[in-house]
């Protein structure tokens, strides 16, 4: 999994130029070079926050309410499980409040 933004260093990375210090993401080239290569948690704001890995997908509202869903399980992205899962909930909020530090107040 990777993110849109990782597309700019992956760029500098295959084109042998420096990434600039303001650049933001990872280069993707060692998953194009190997398929079978880890990725990393993709996250996207606008309203929301979401932040998804290998196996979930949580979703942060303005209010403050939290969807988290299960890509291993059958119902996927149709059964919110946060209230089961509080302390992945909370290991996922604080992945998500690292990379977006400017949106940690909610």
């Amino acid at each position: 999994m990777v993110e849109t933004l990782d597309s700019f260093p992956t760029l500098c990375d295959l084109t042998g130029l420096p990434t600039p210090e303001f650049t933001q993401g990872v280069s993707f080239r060692p998953i194009l070079e190997s398929p079978n290569a880890p990725g990393h948690p993709a996250i996207s704001y606008r309203r929301e926050r979401t932040l998804r890995t290998d196996t979930h997908r949580l979703i942060v509202h303005p209010d403050g309410y939290v969807e988290l869903y299960d890509h291993t399980s059958p119902e996927q992205e149709t059964r919110n499980v946060a209230a089961e899962h509080p302390d992945l909930v909370r290991d996922l909020l604080t992945k998500l409040s690292e990379r977006l530090p400017a949106f940690a107040s909610y």
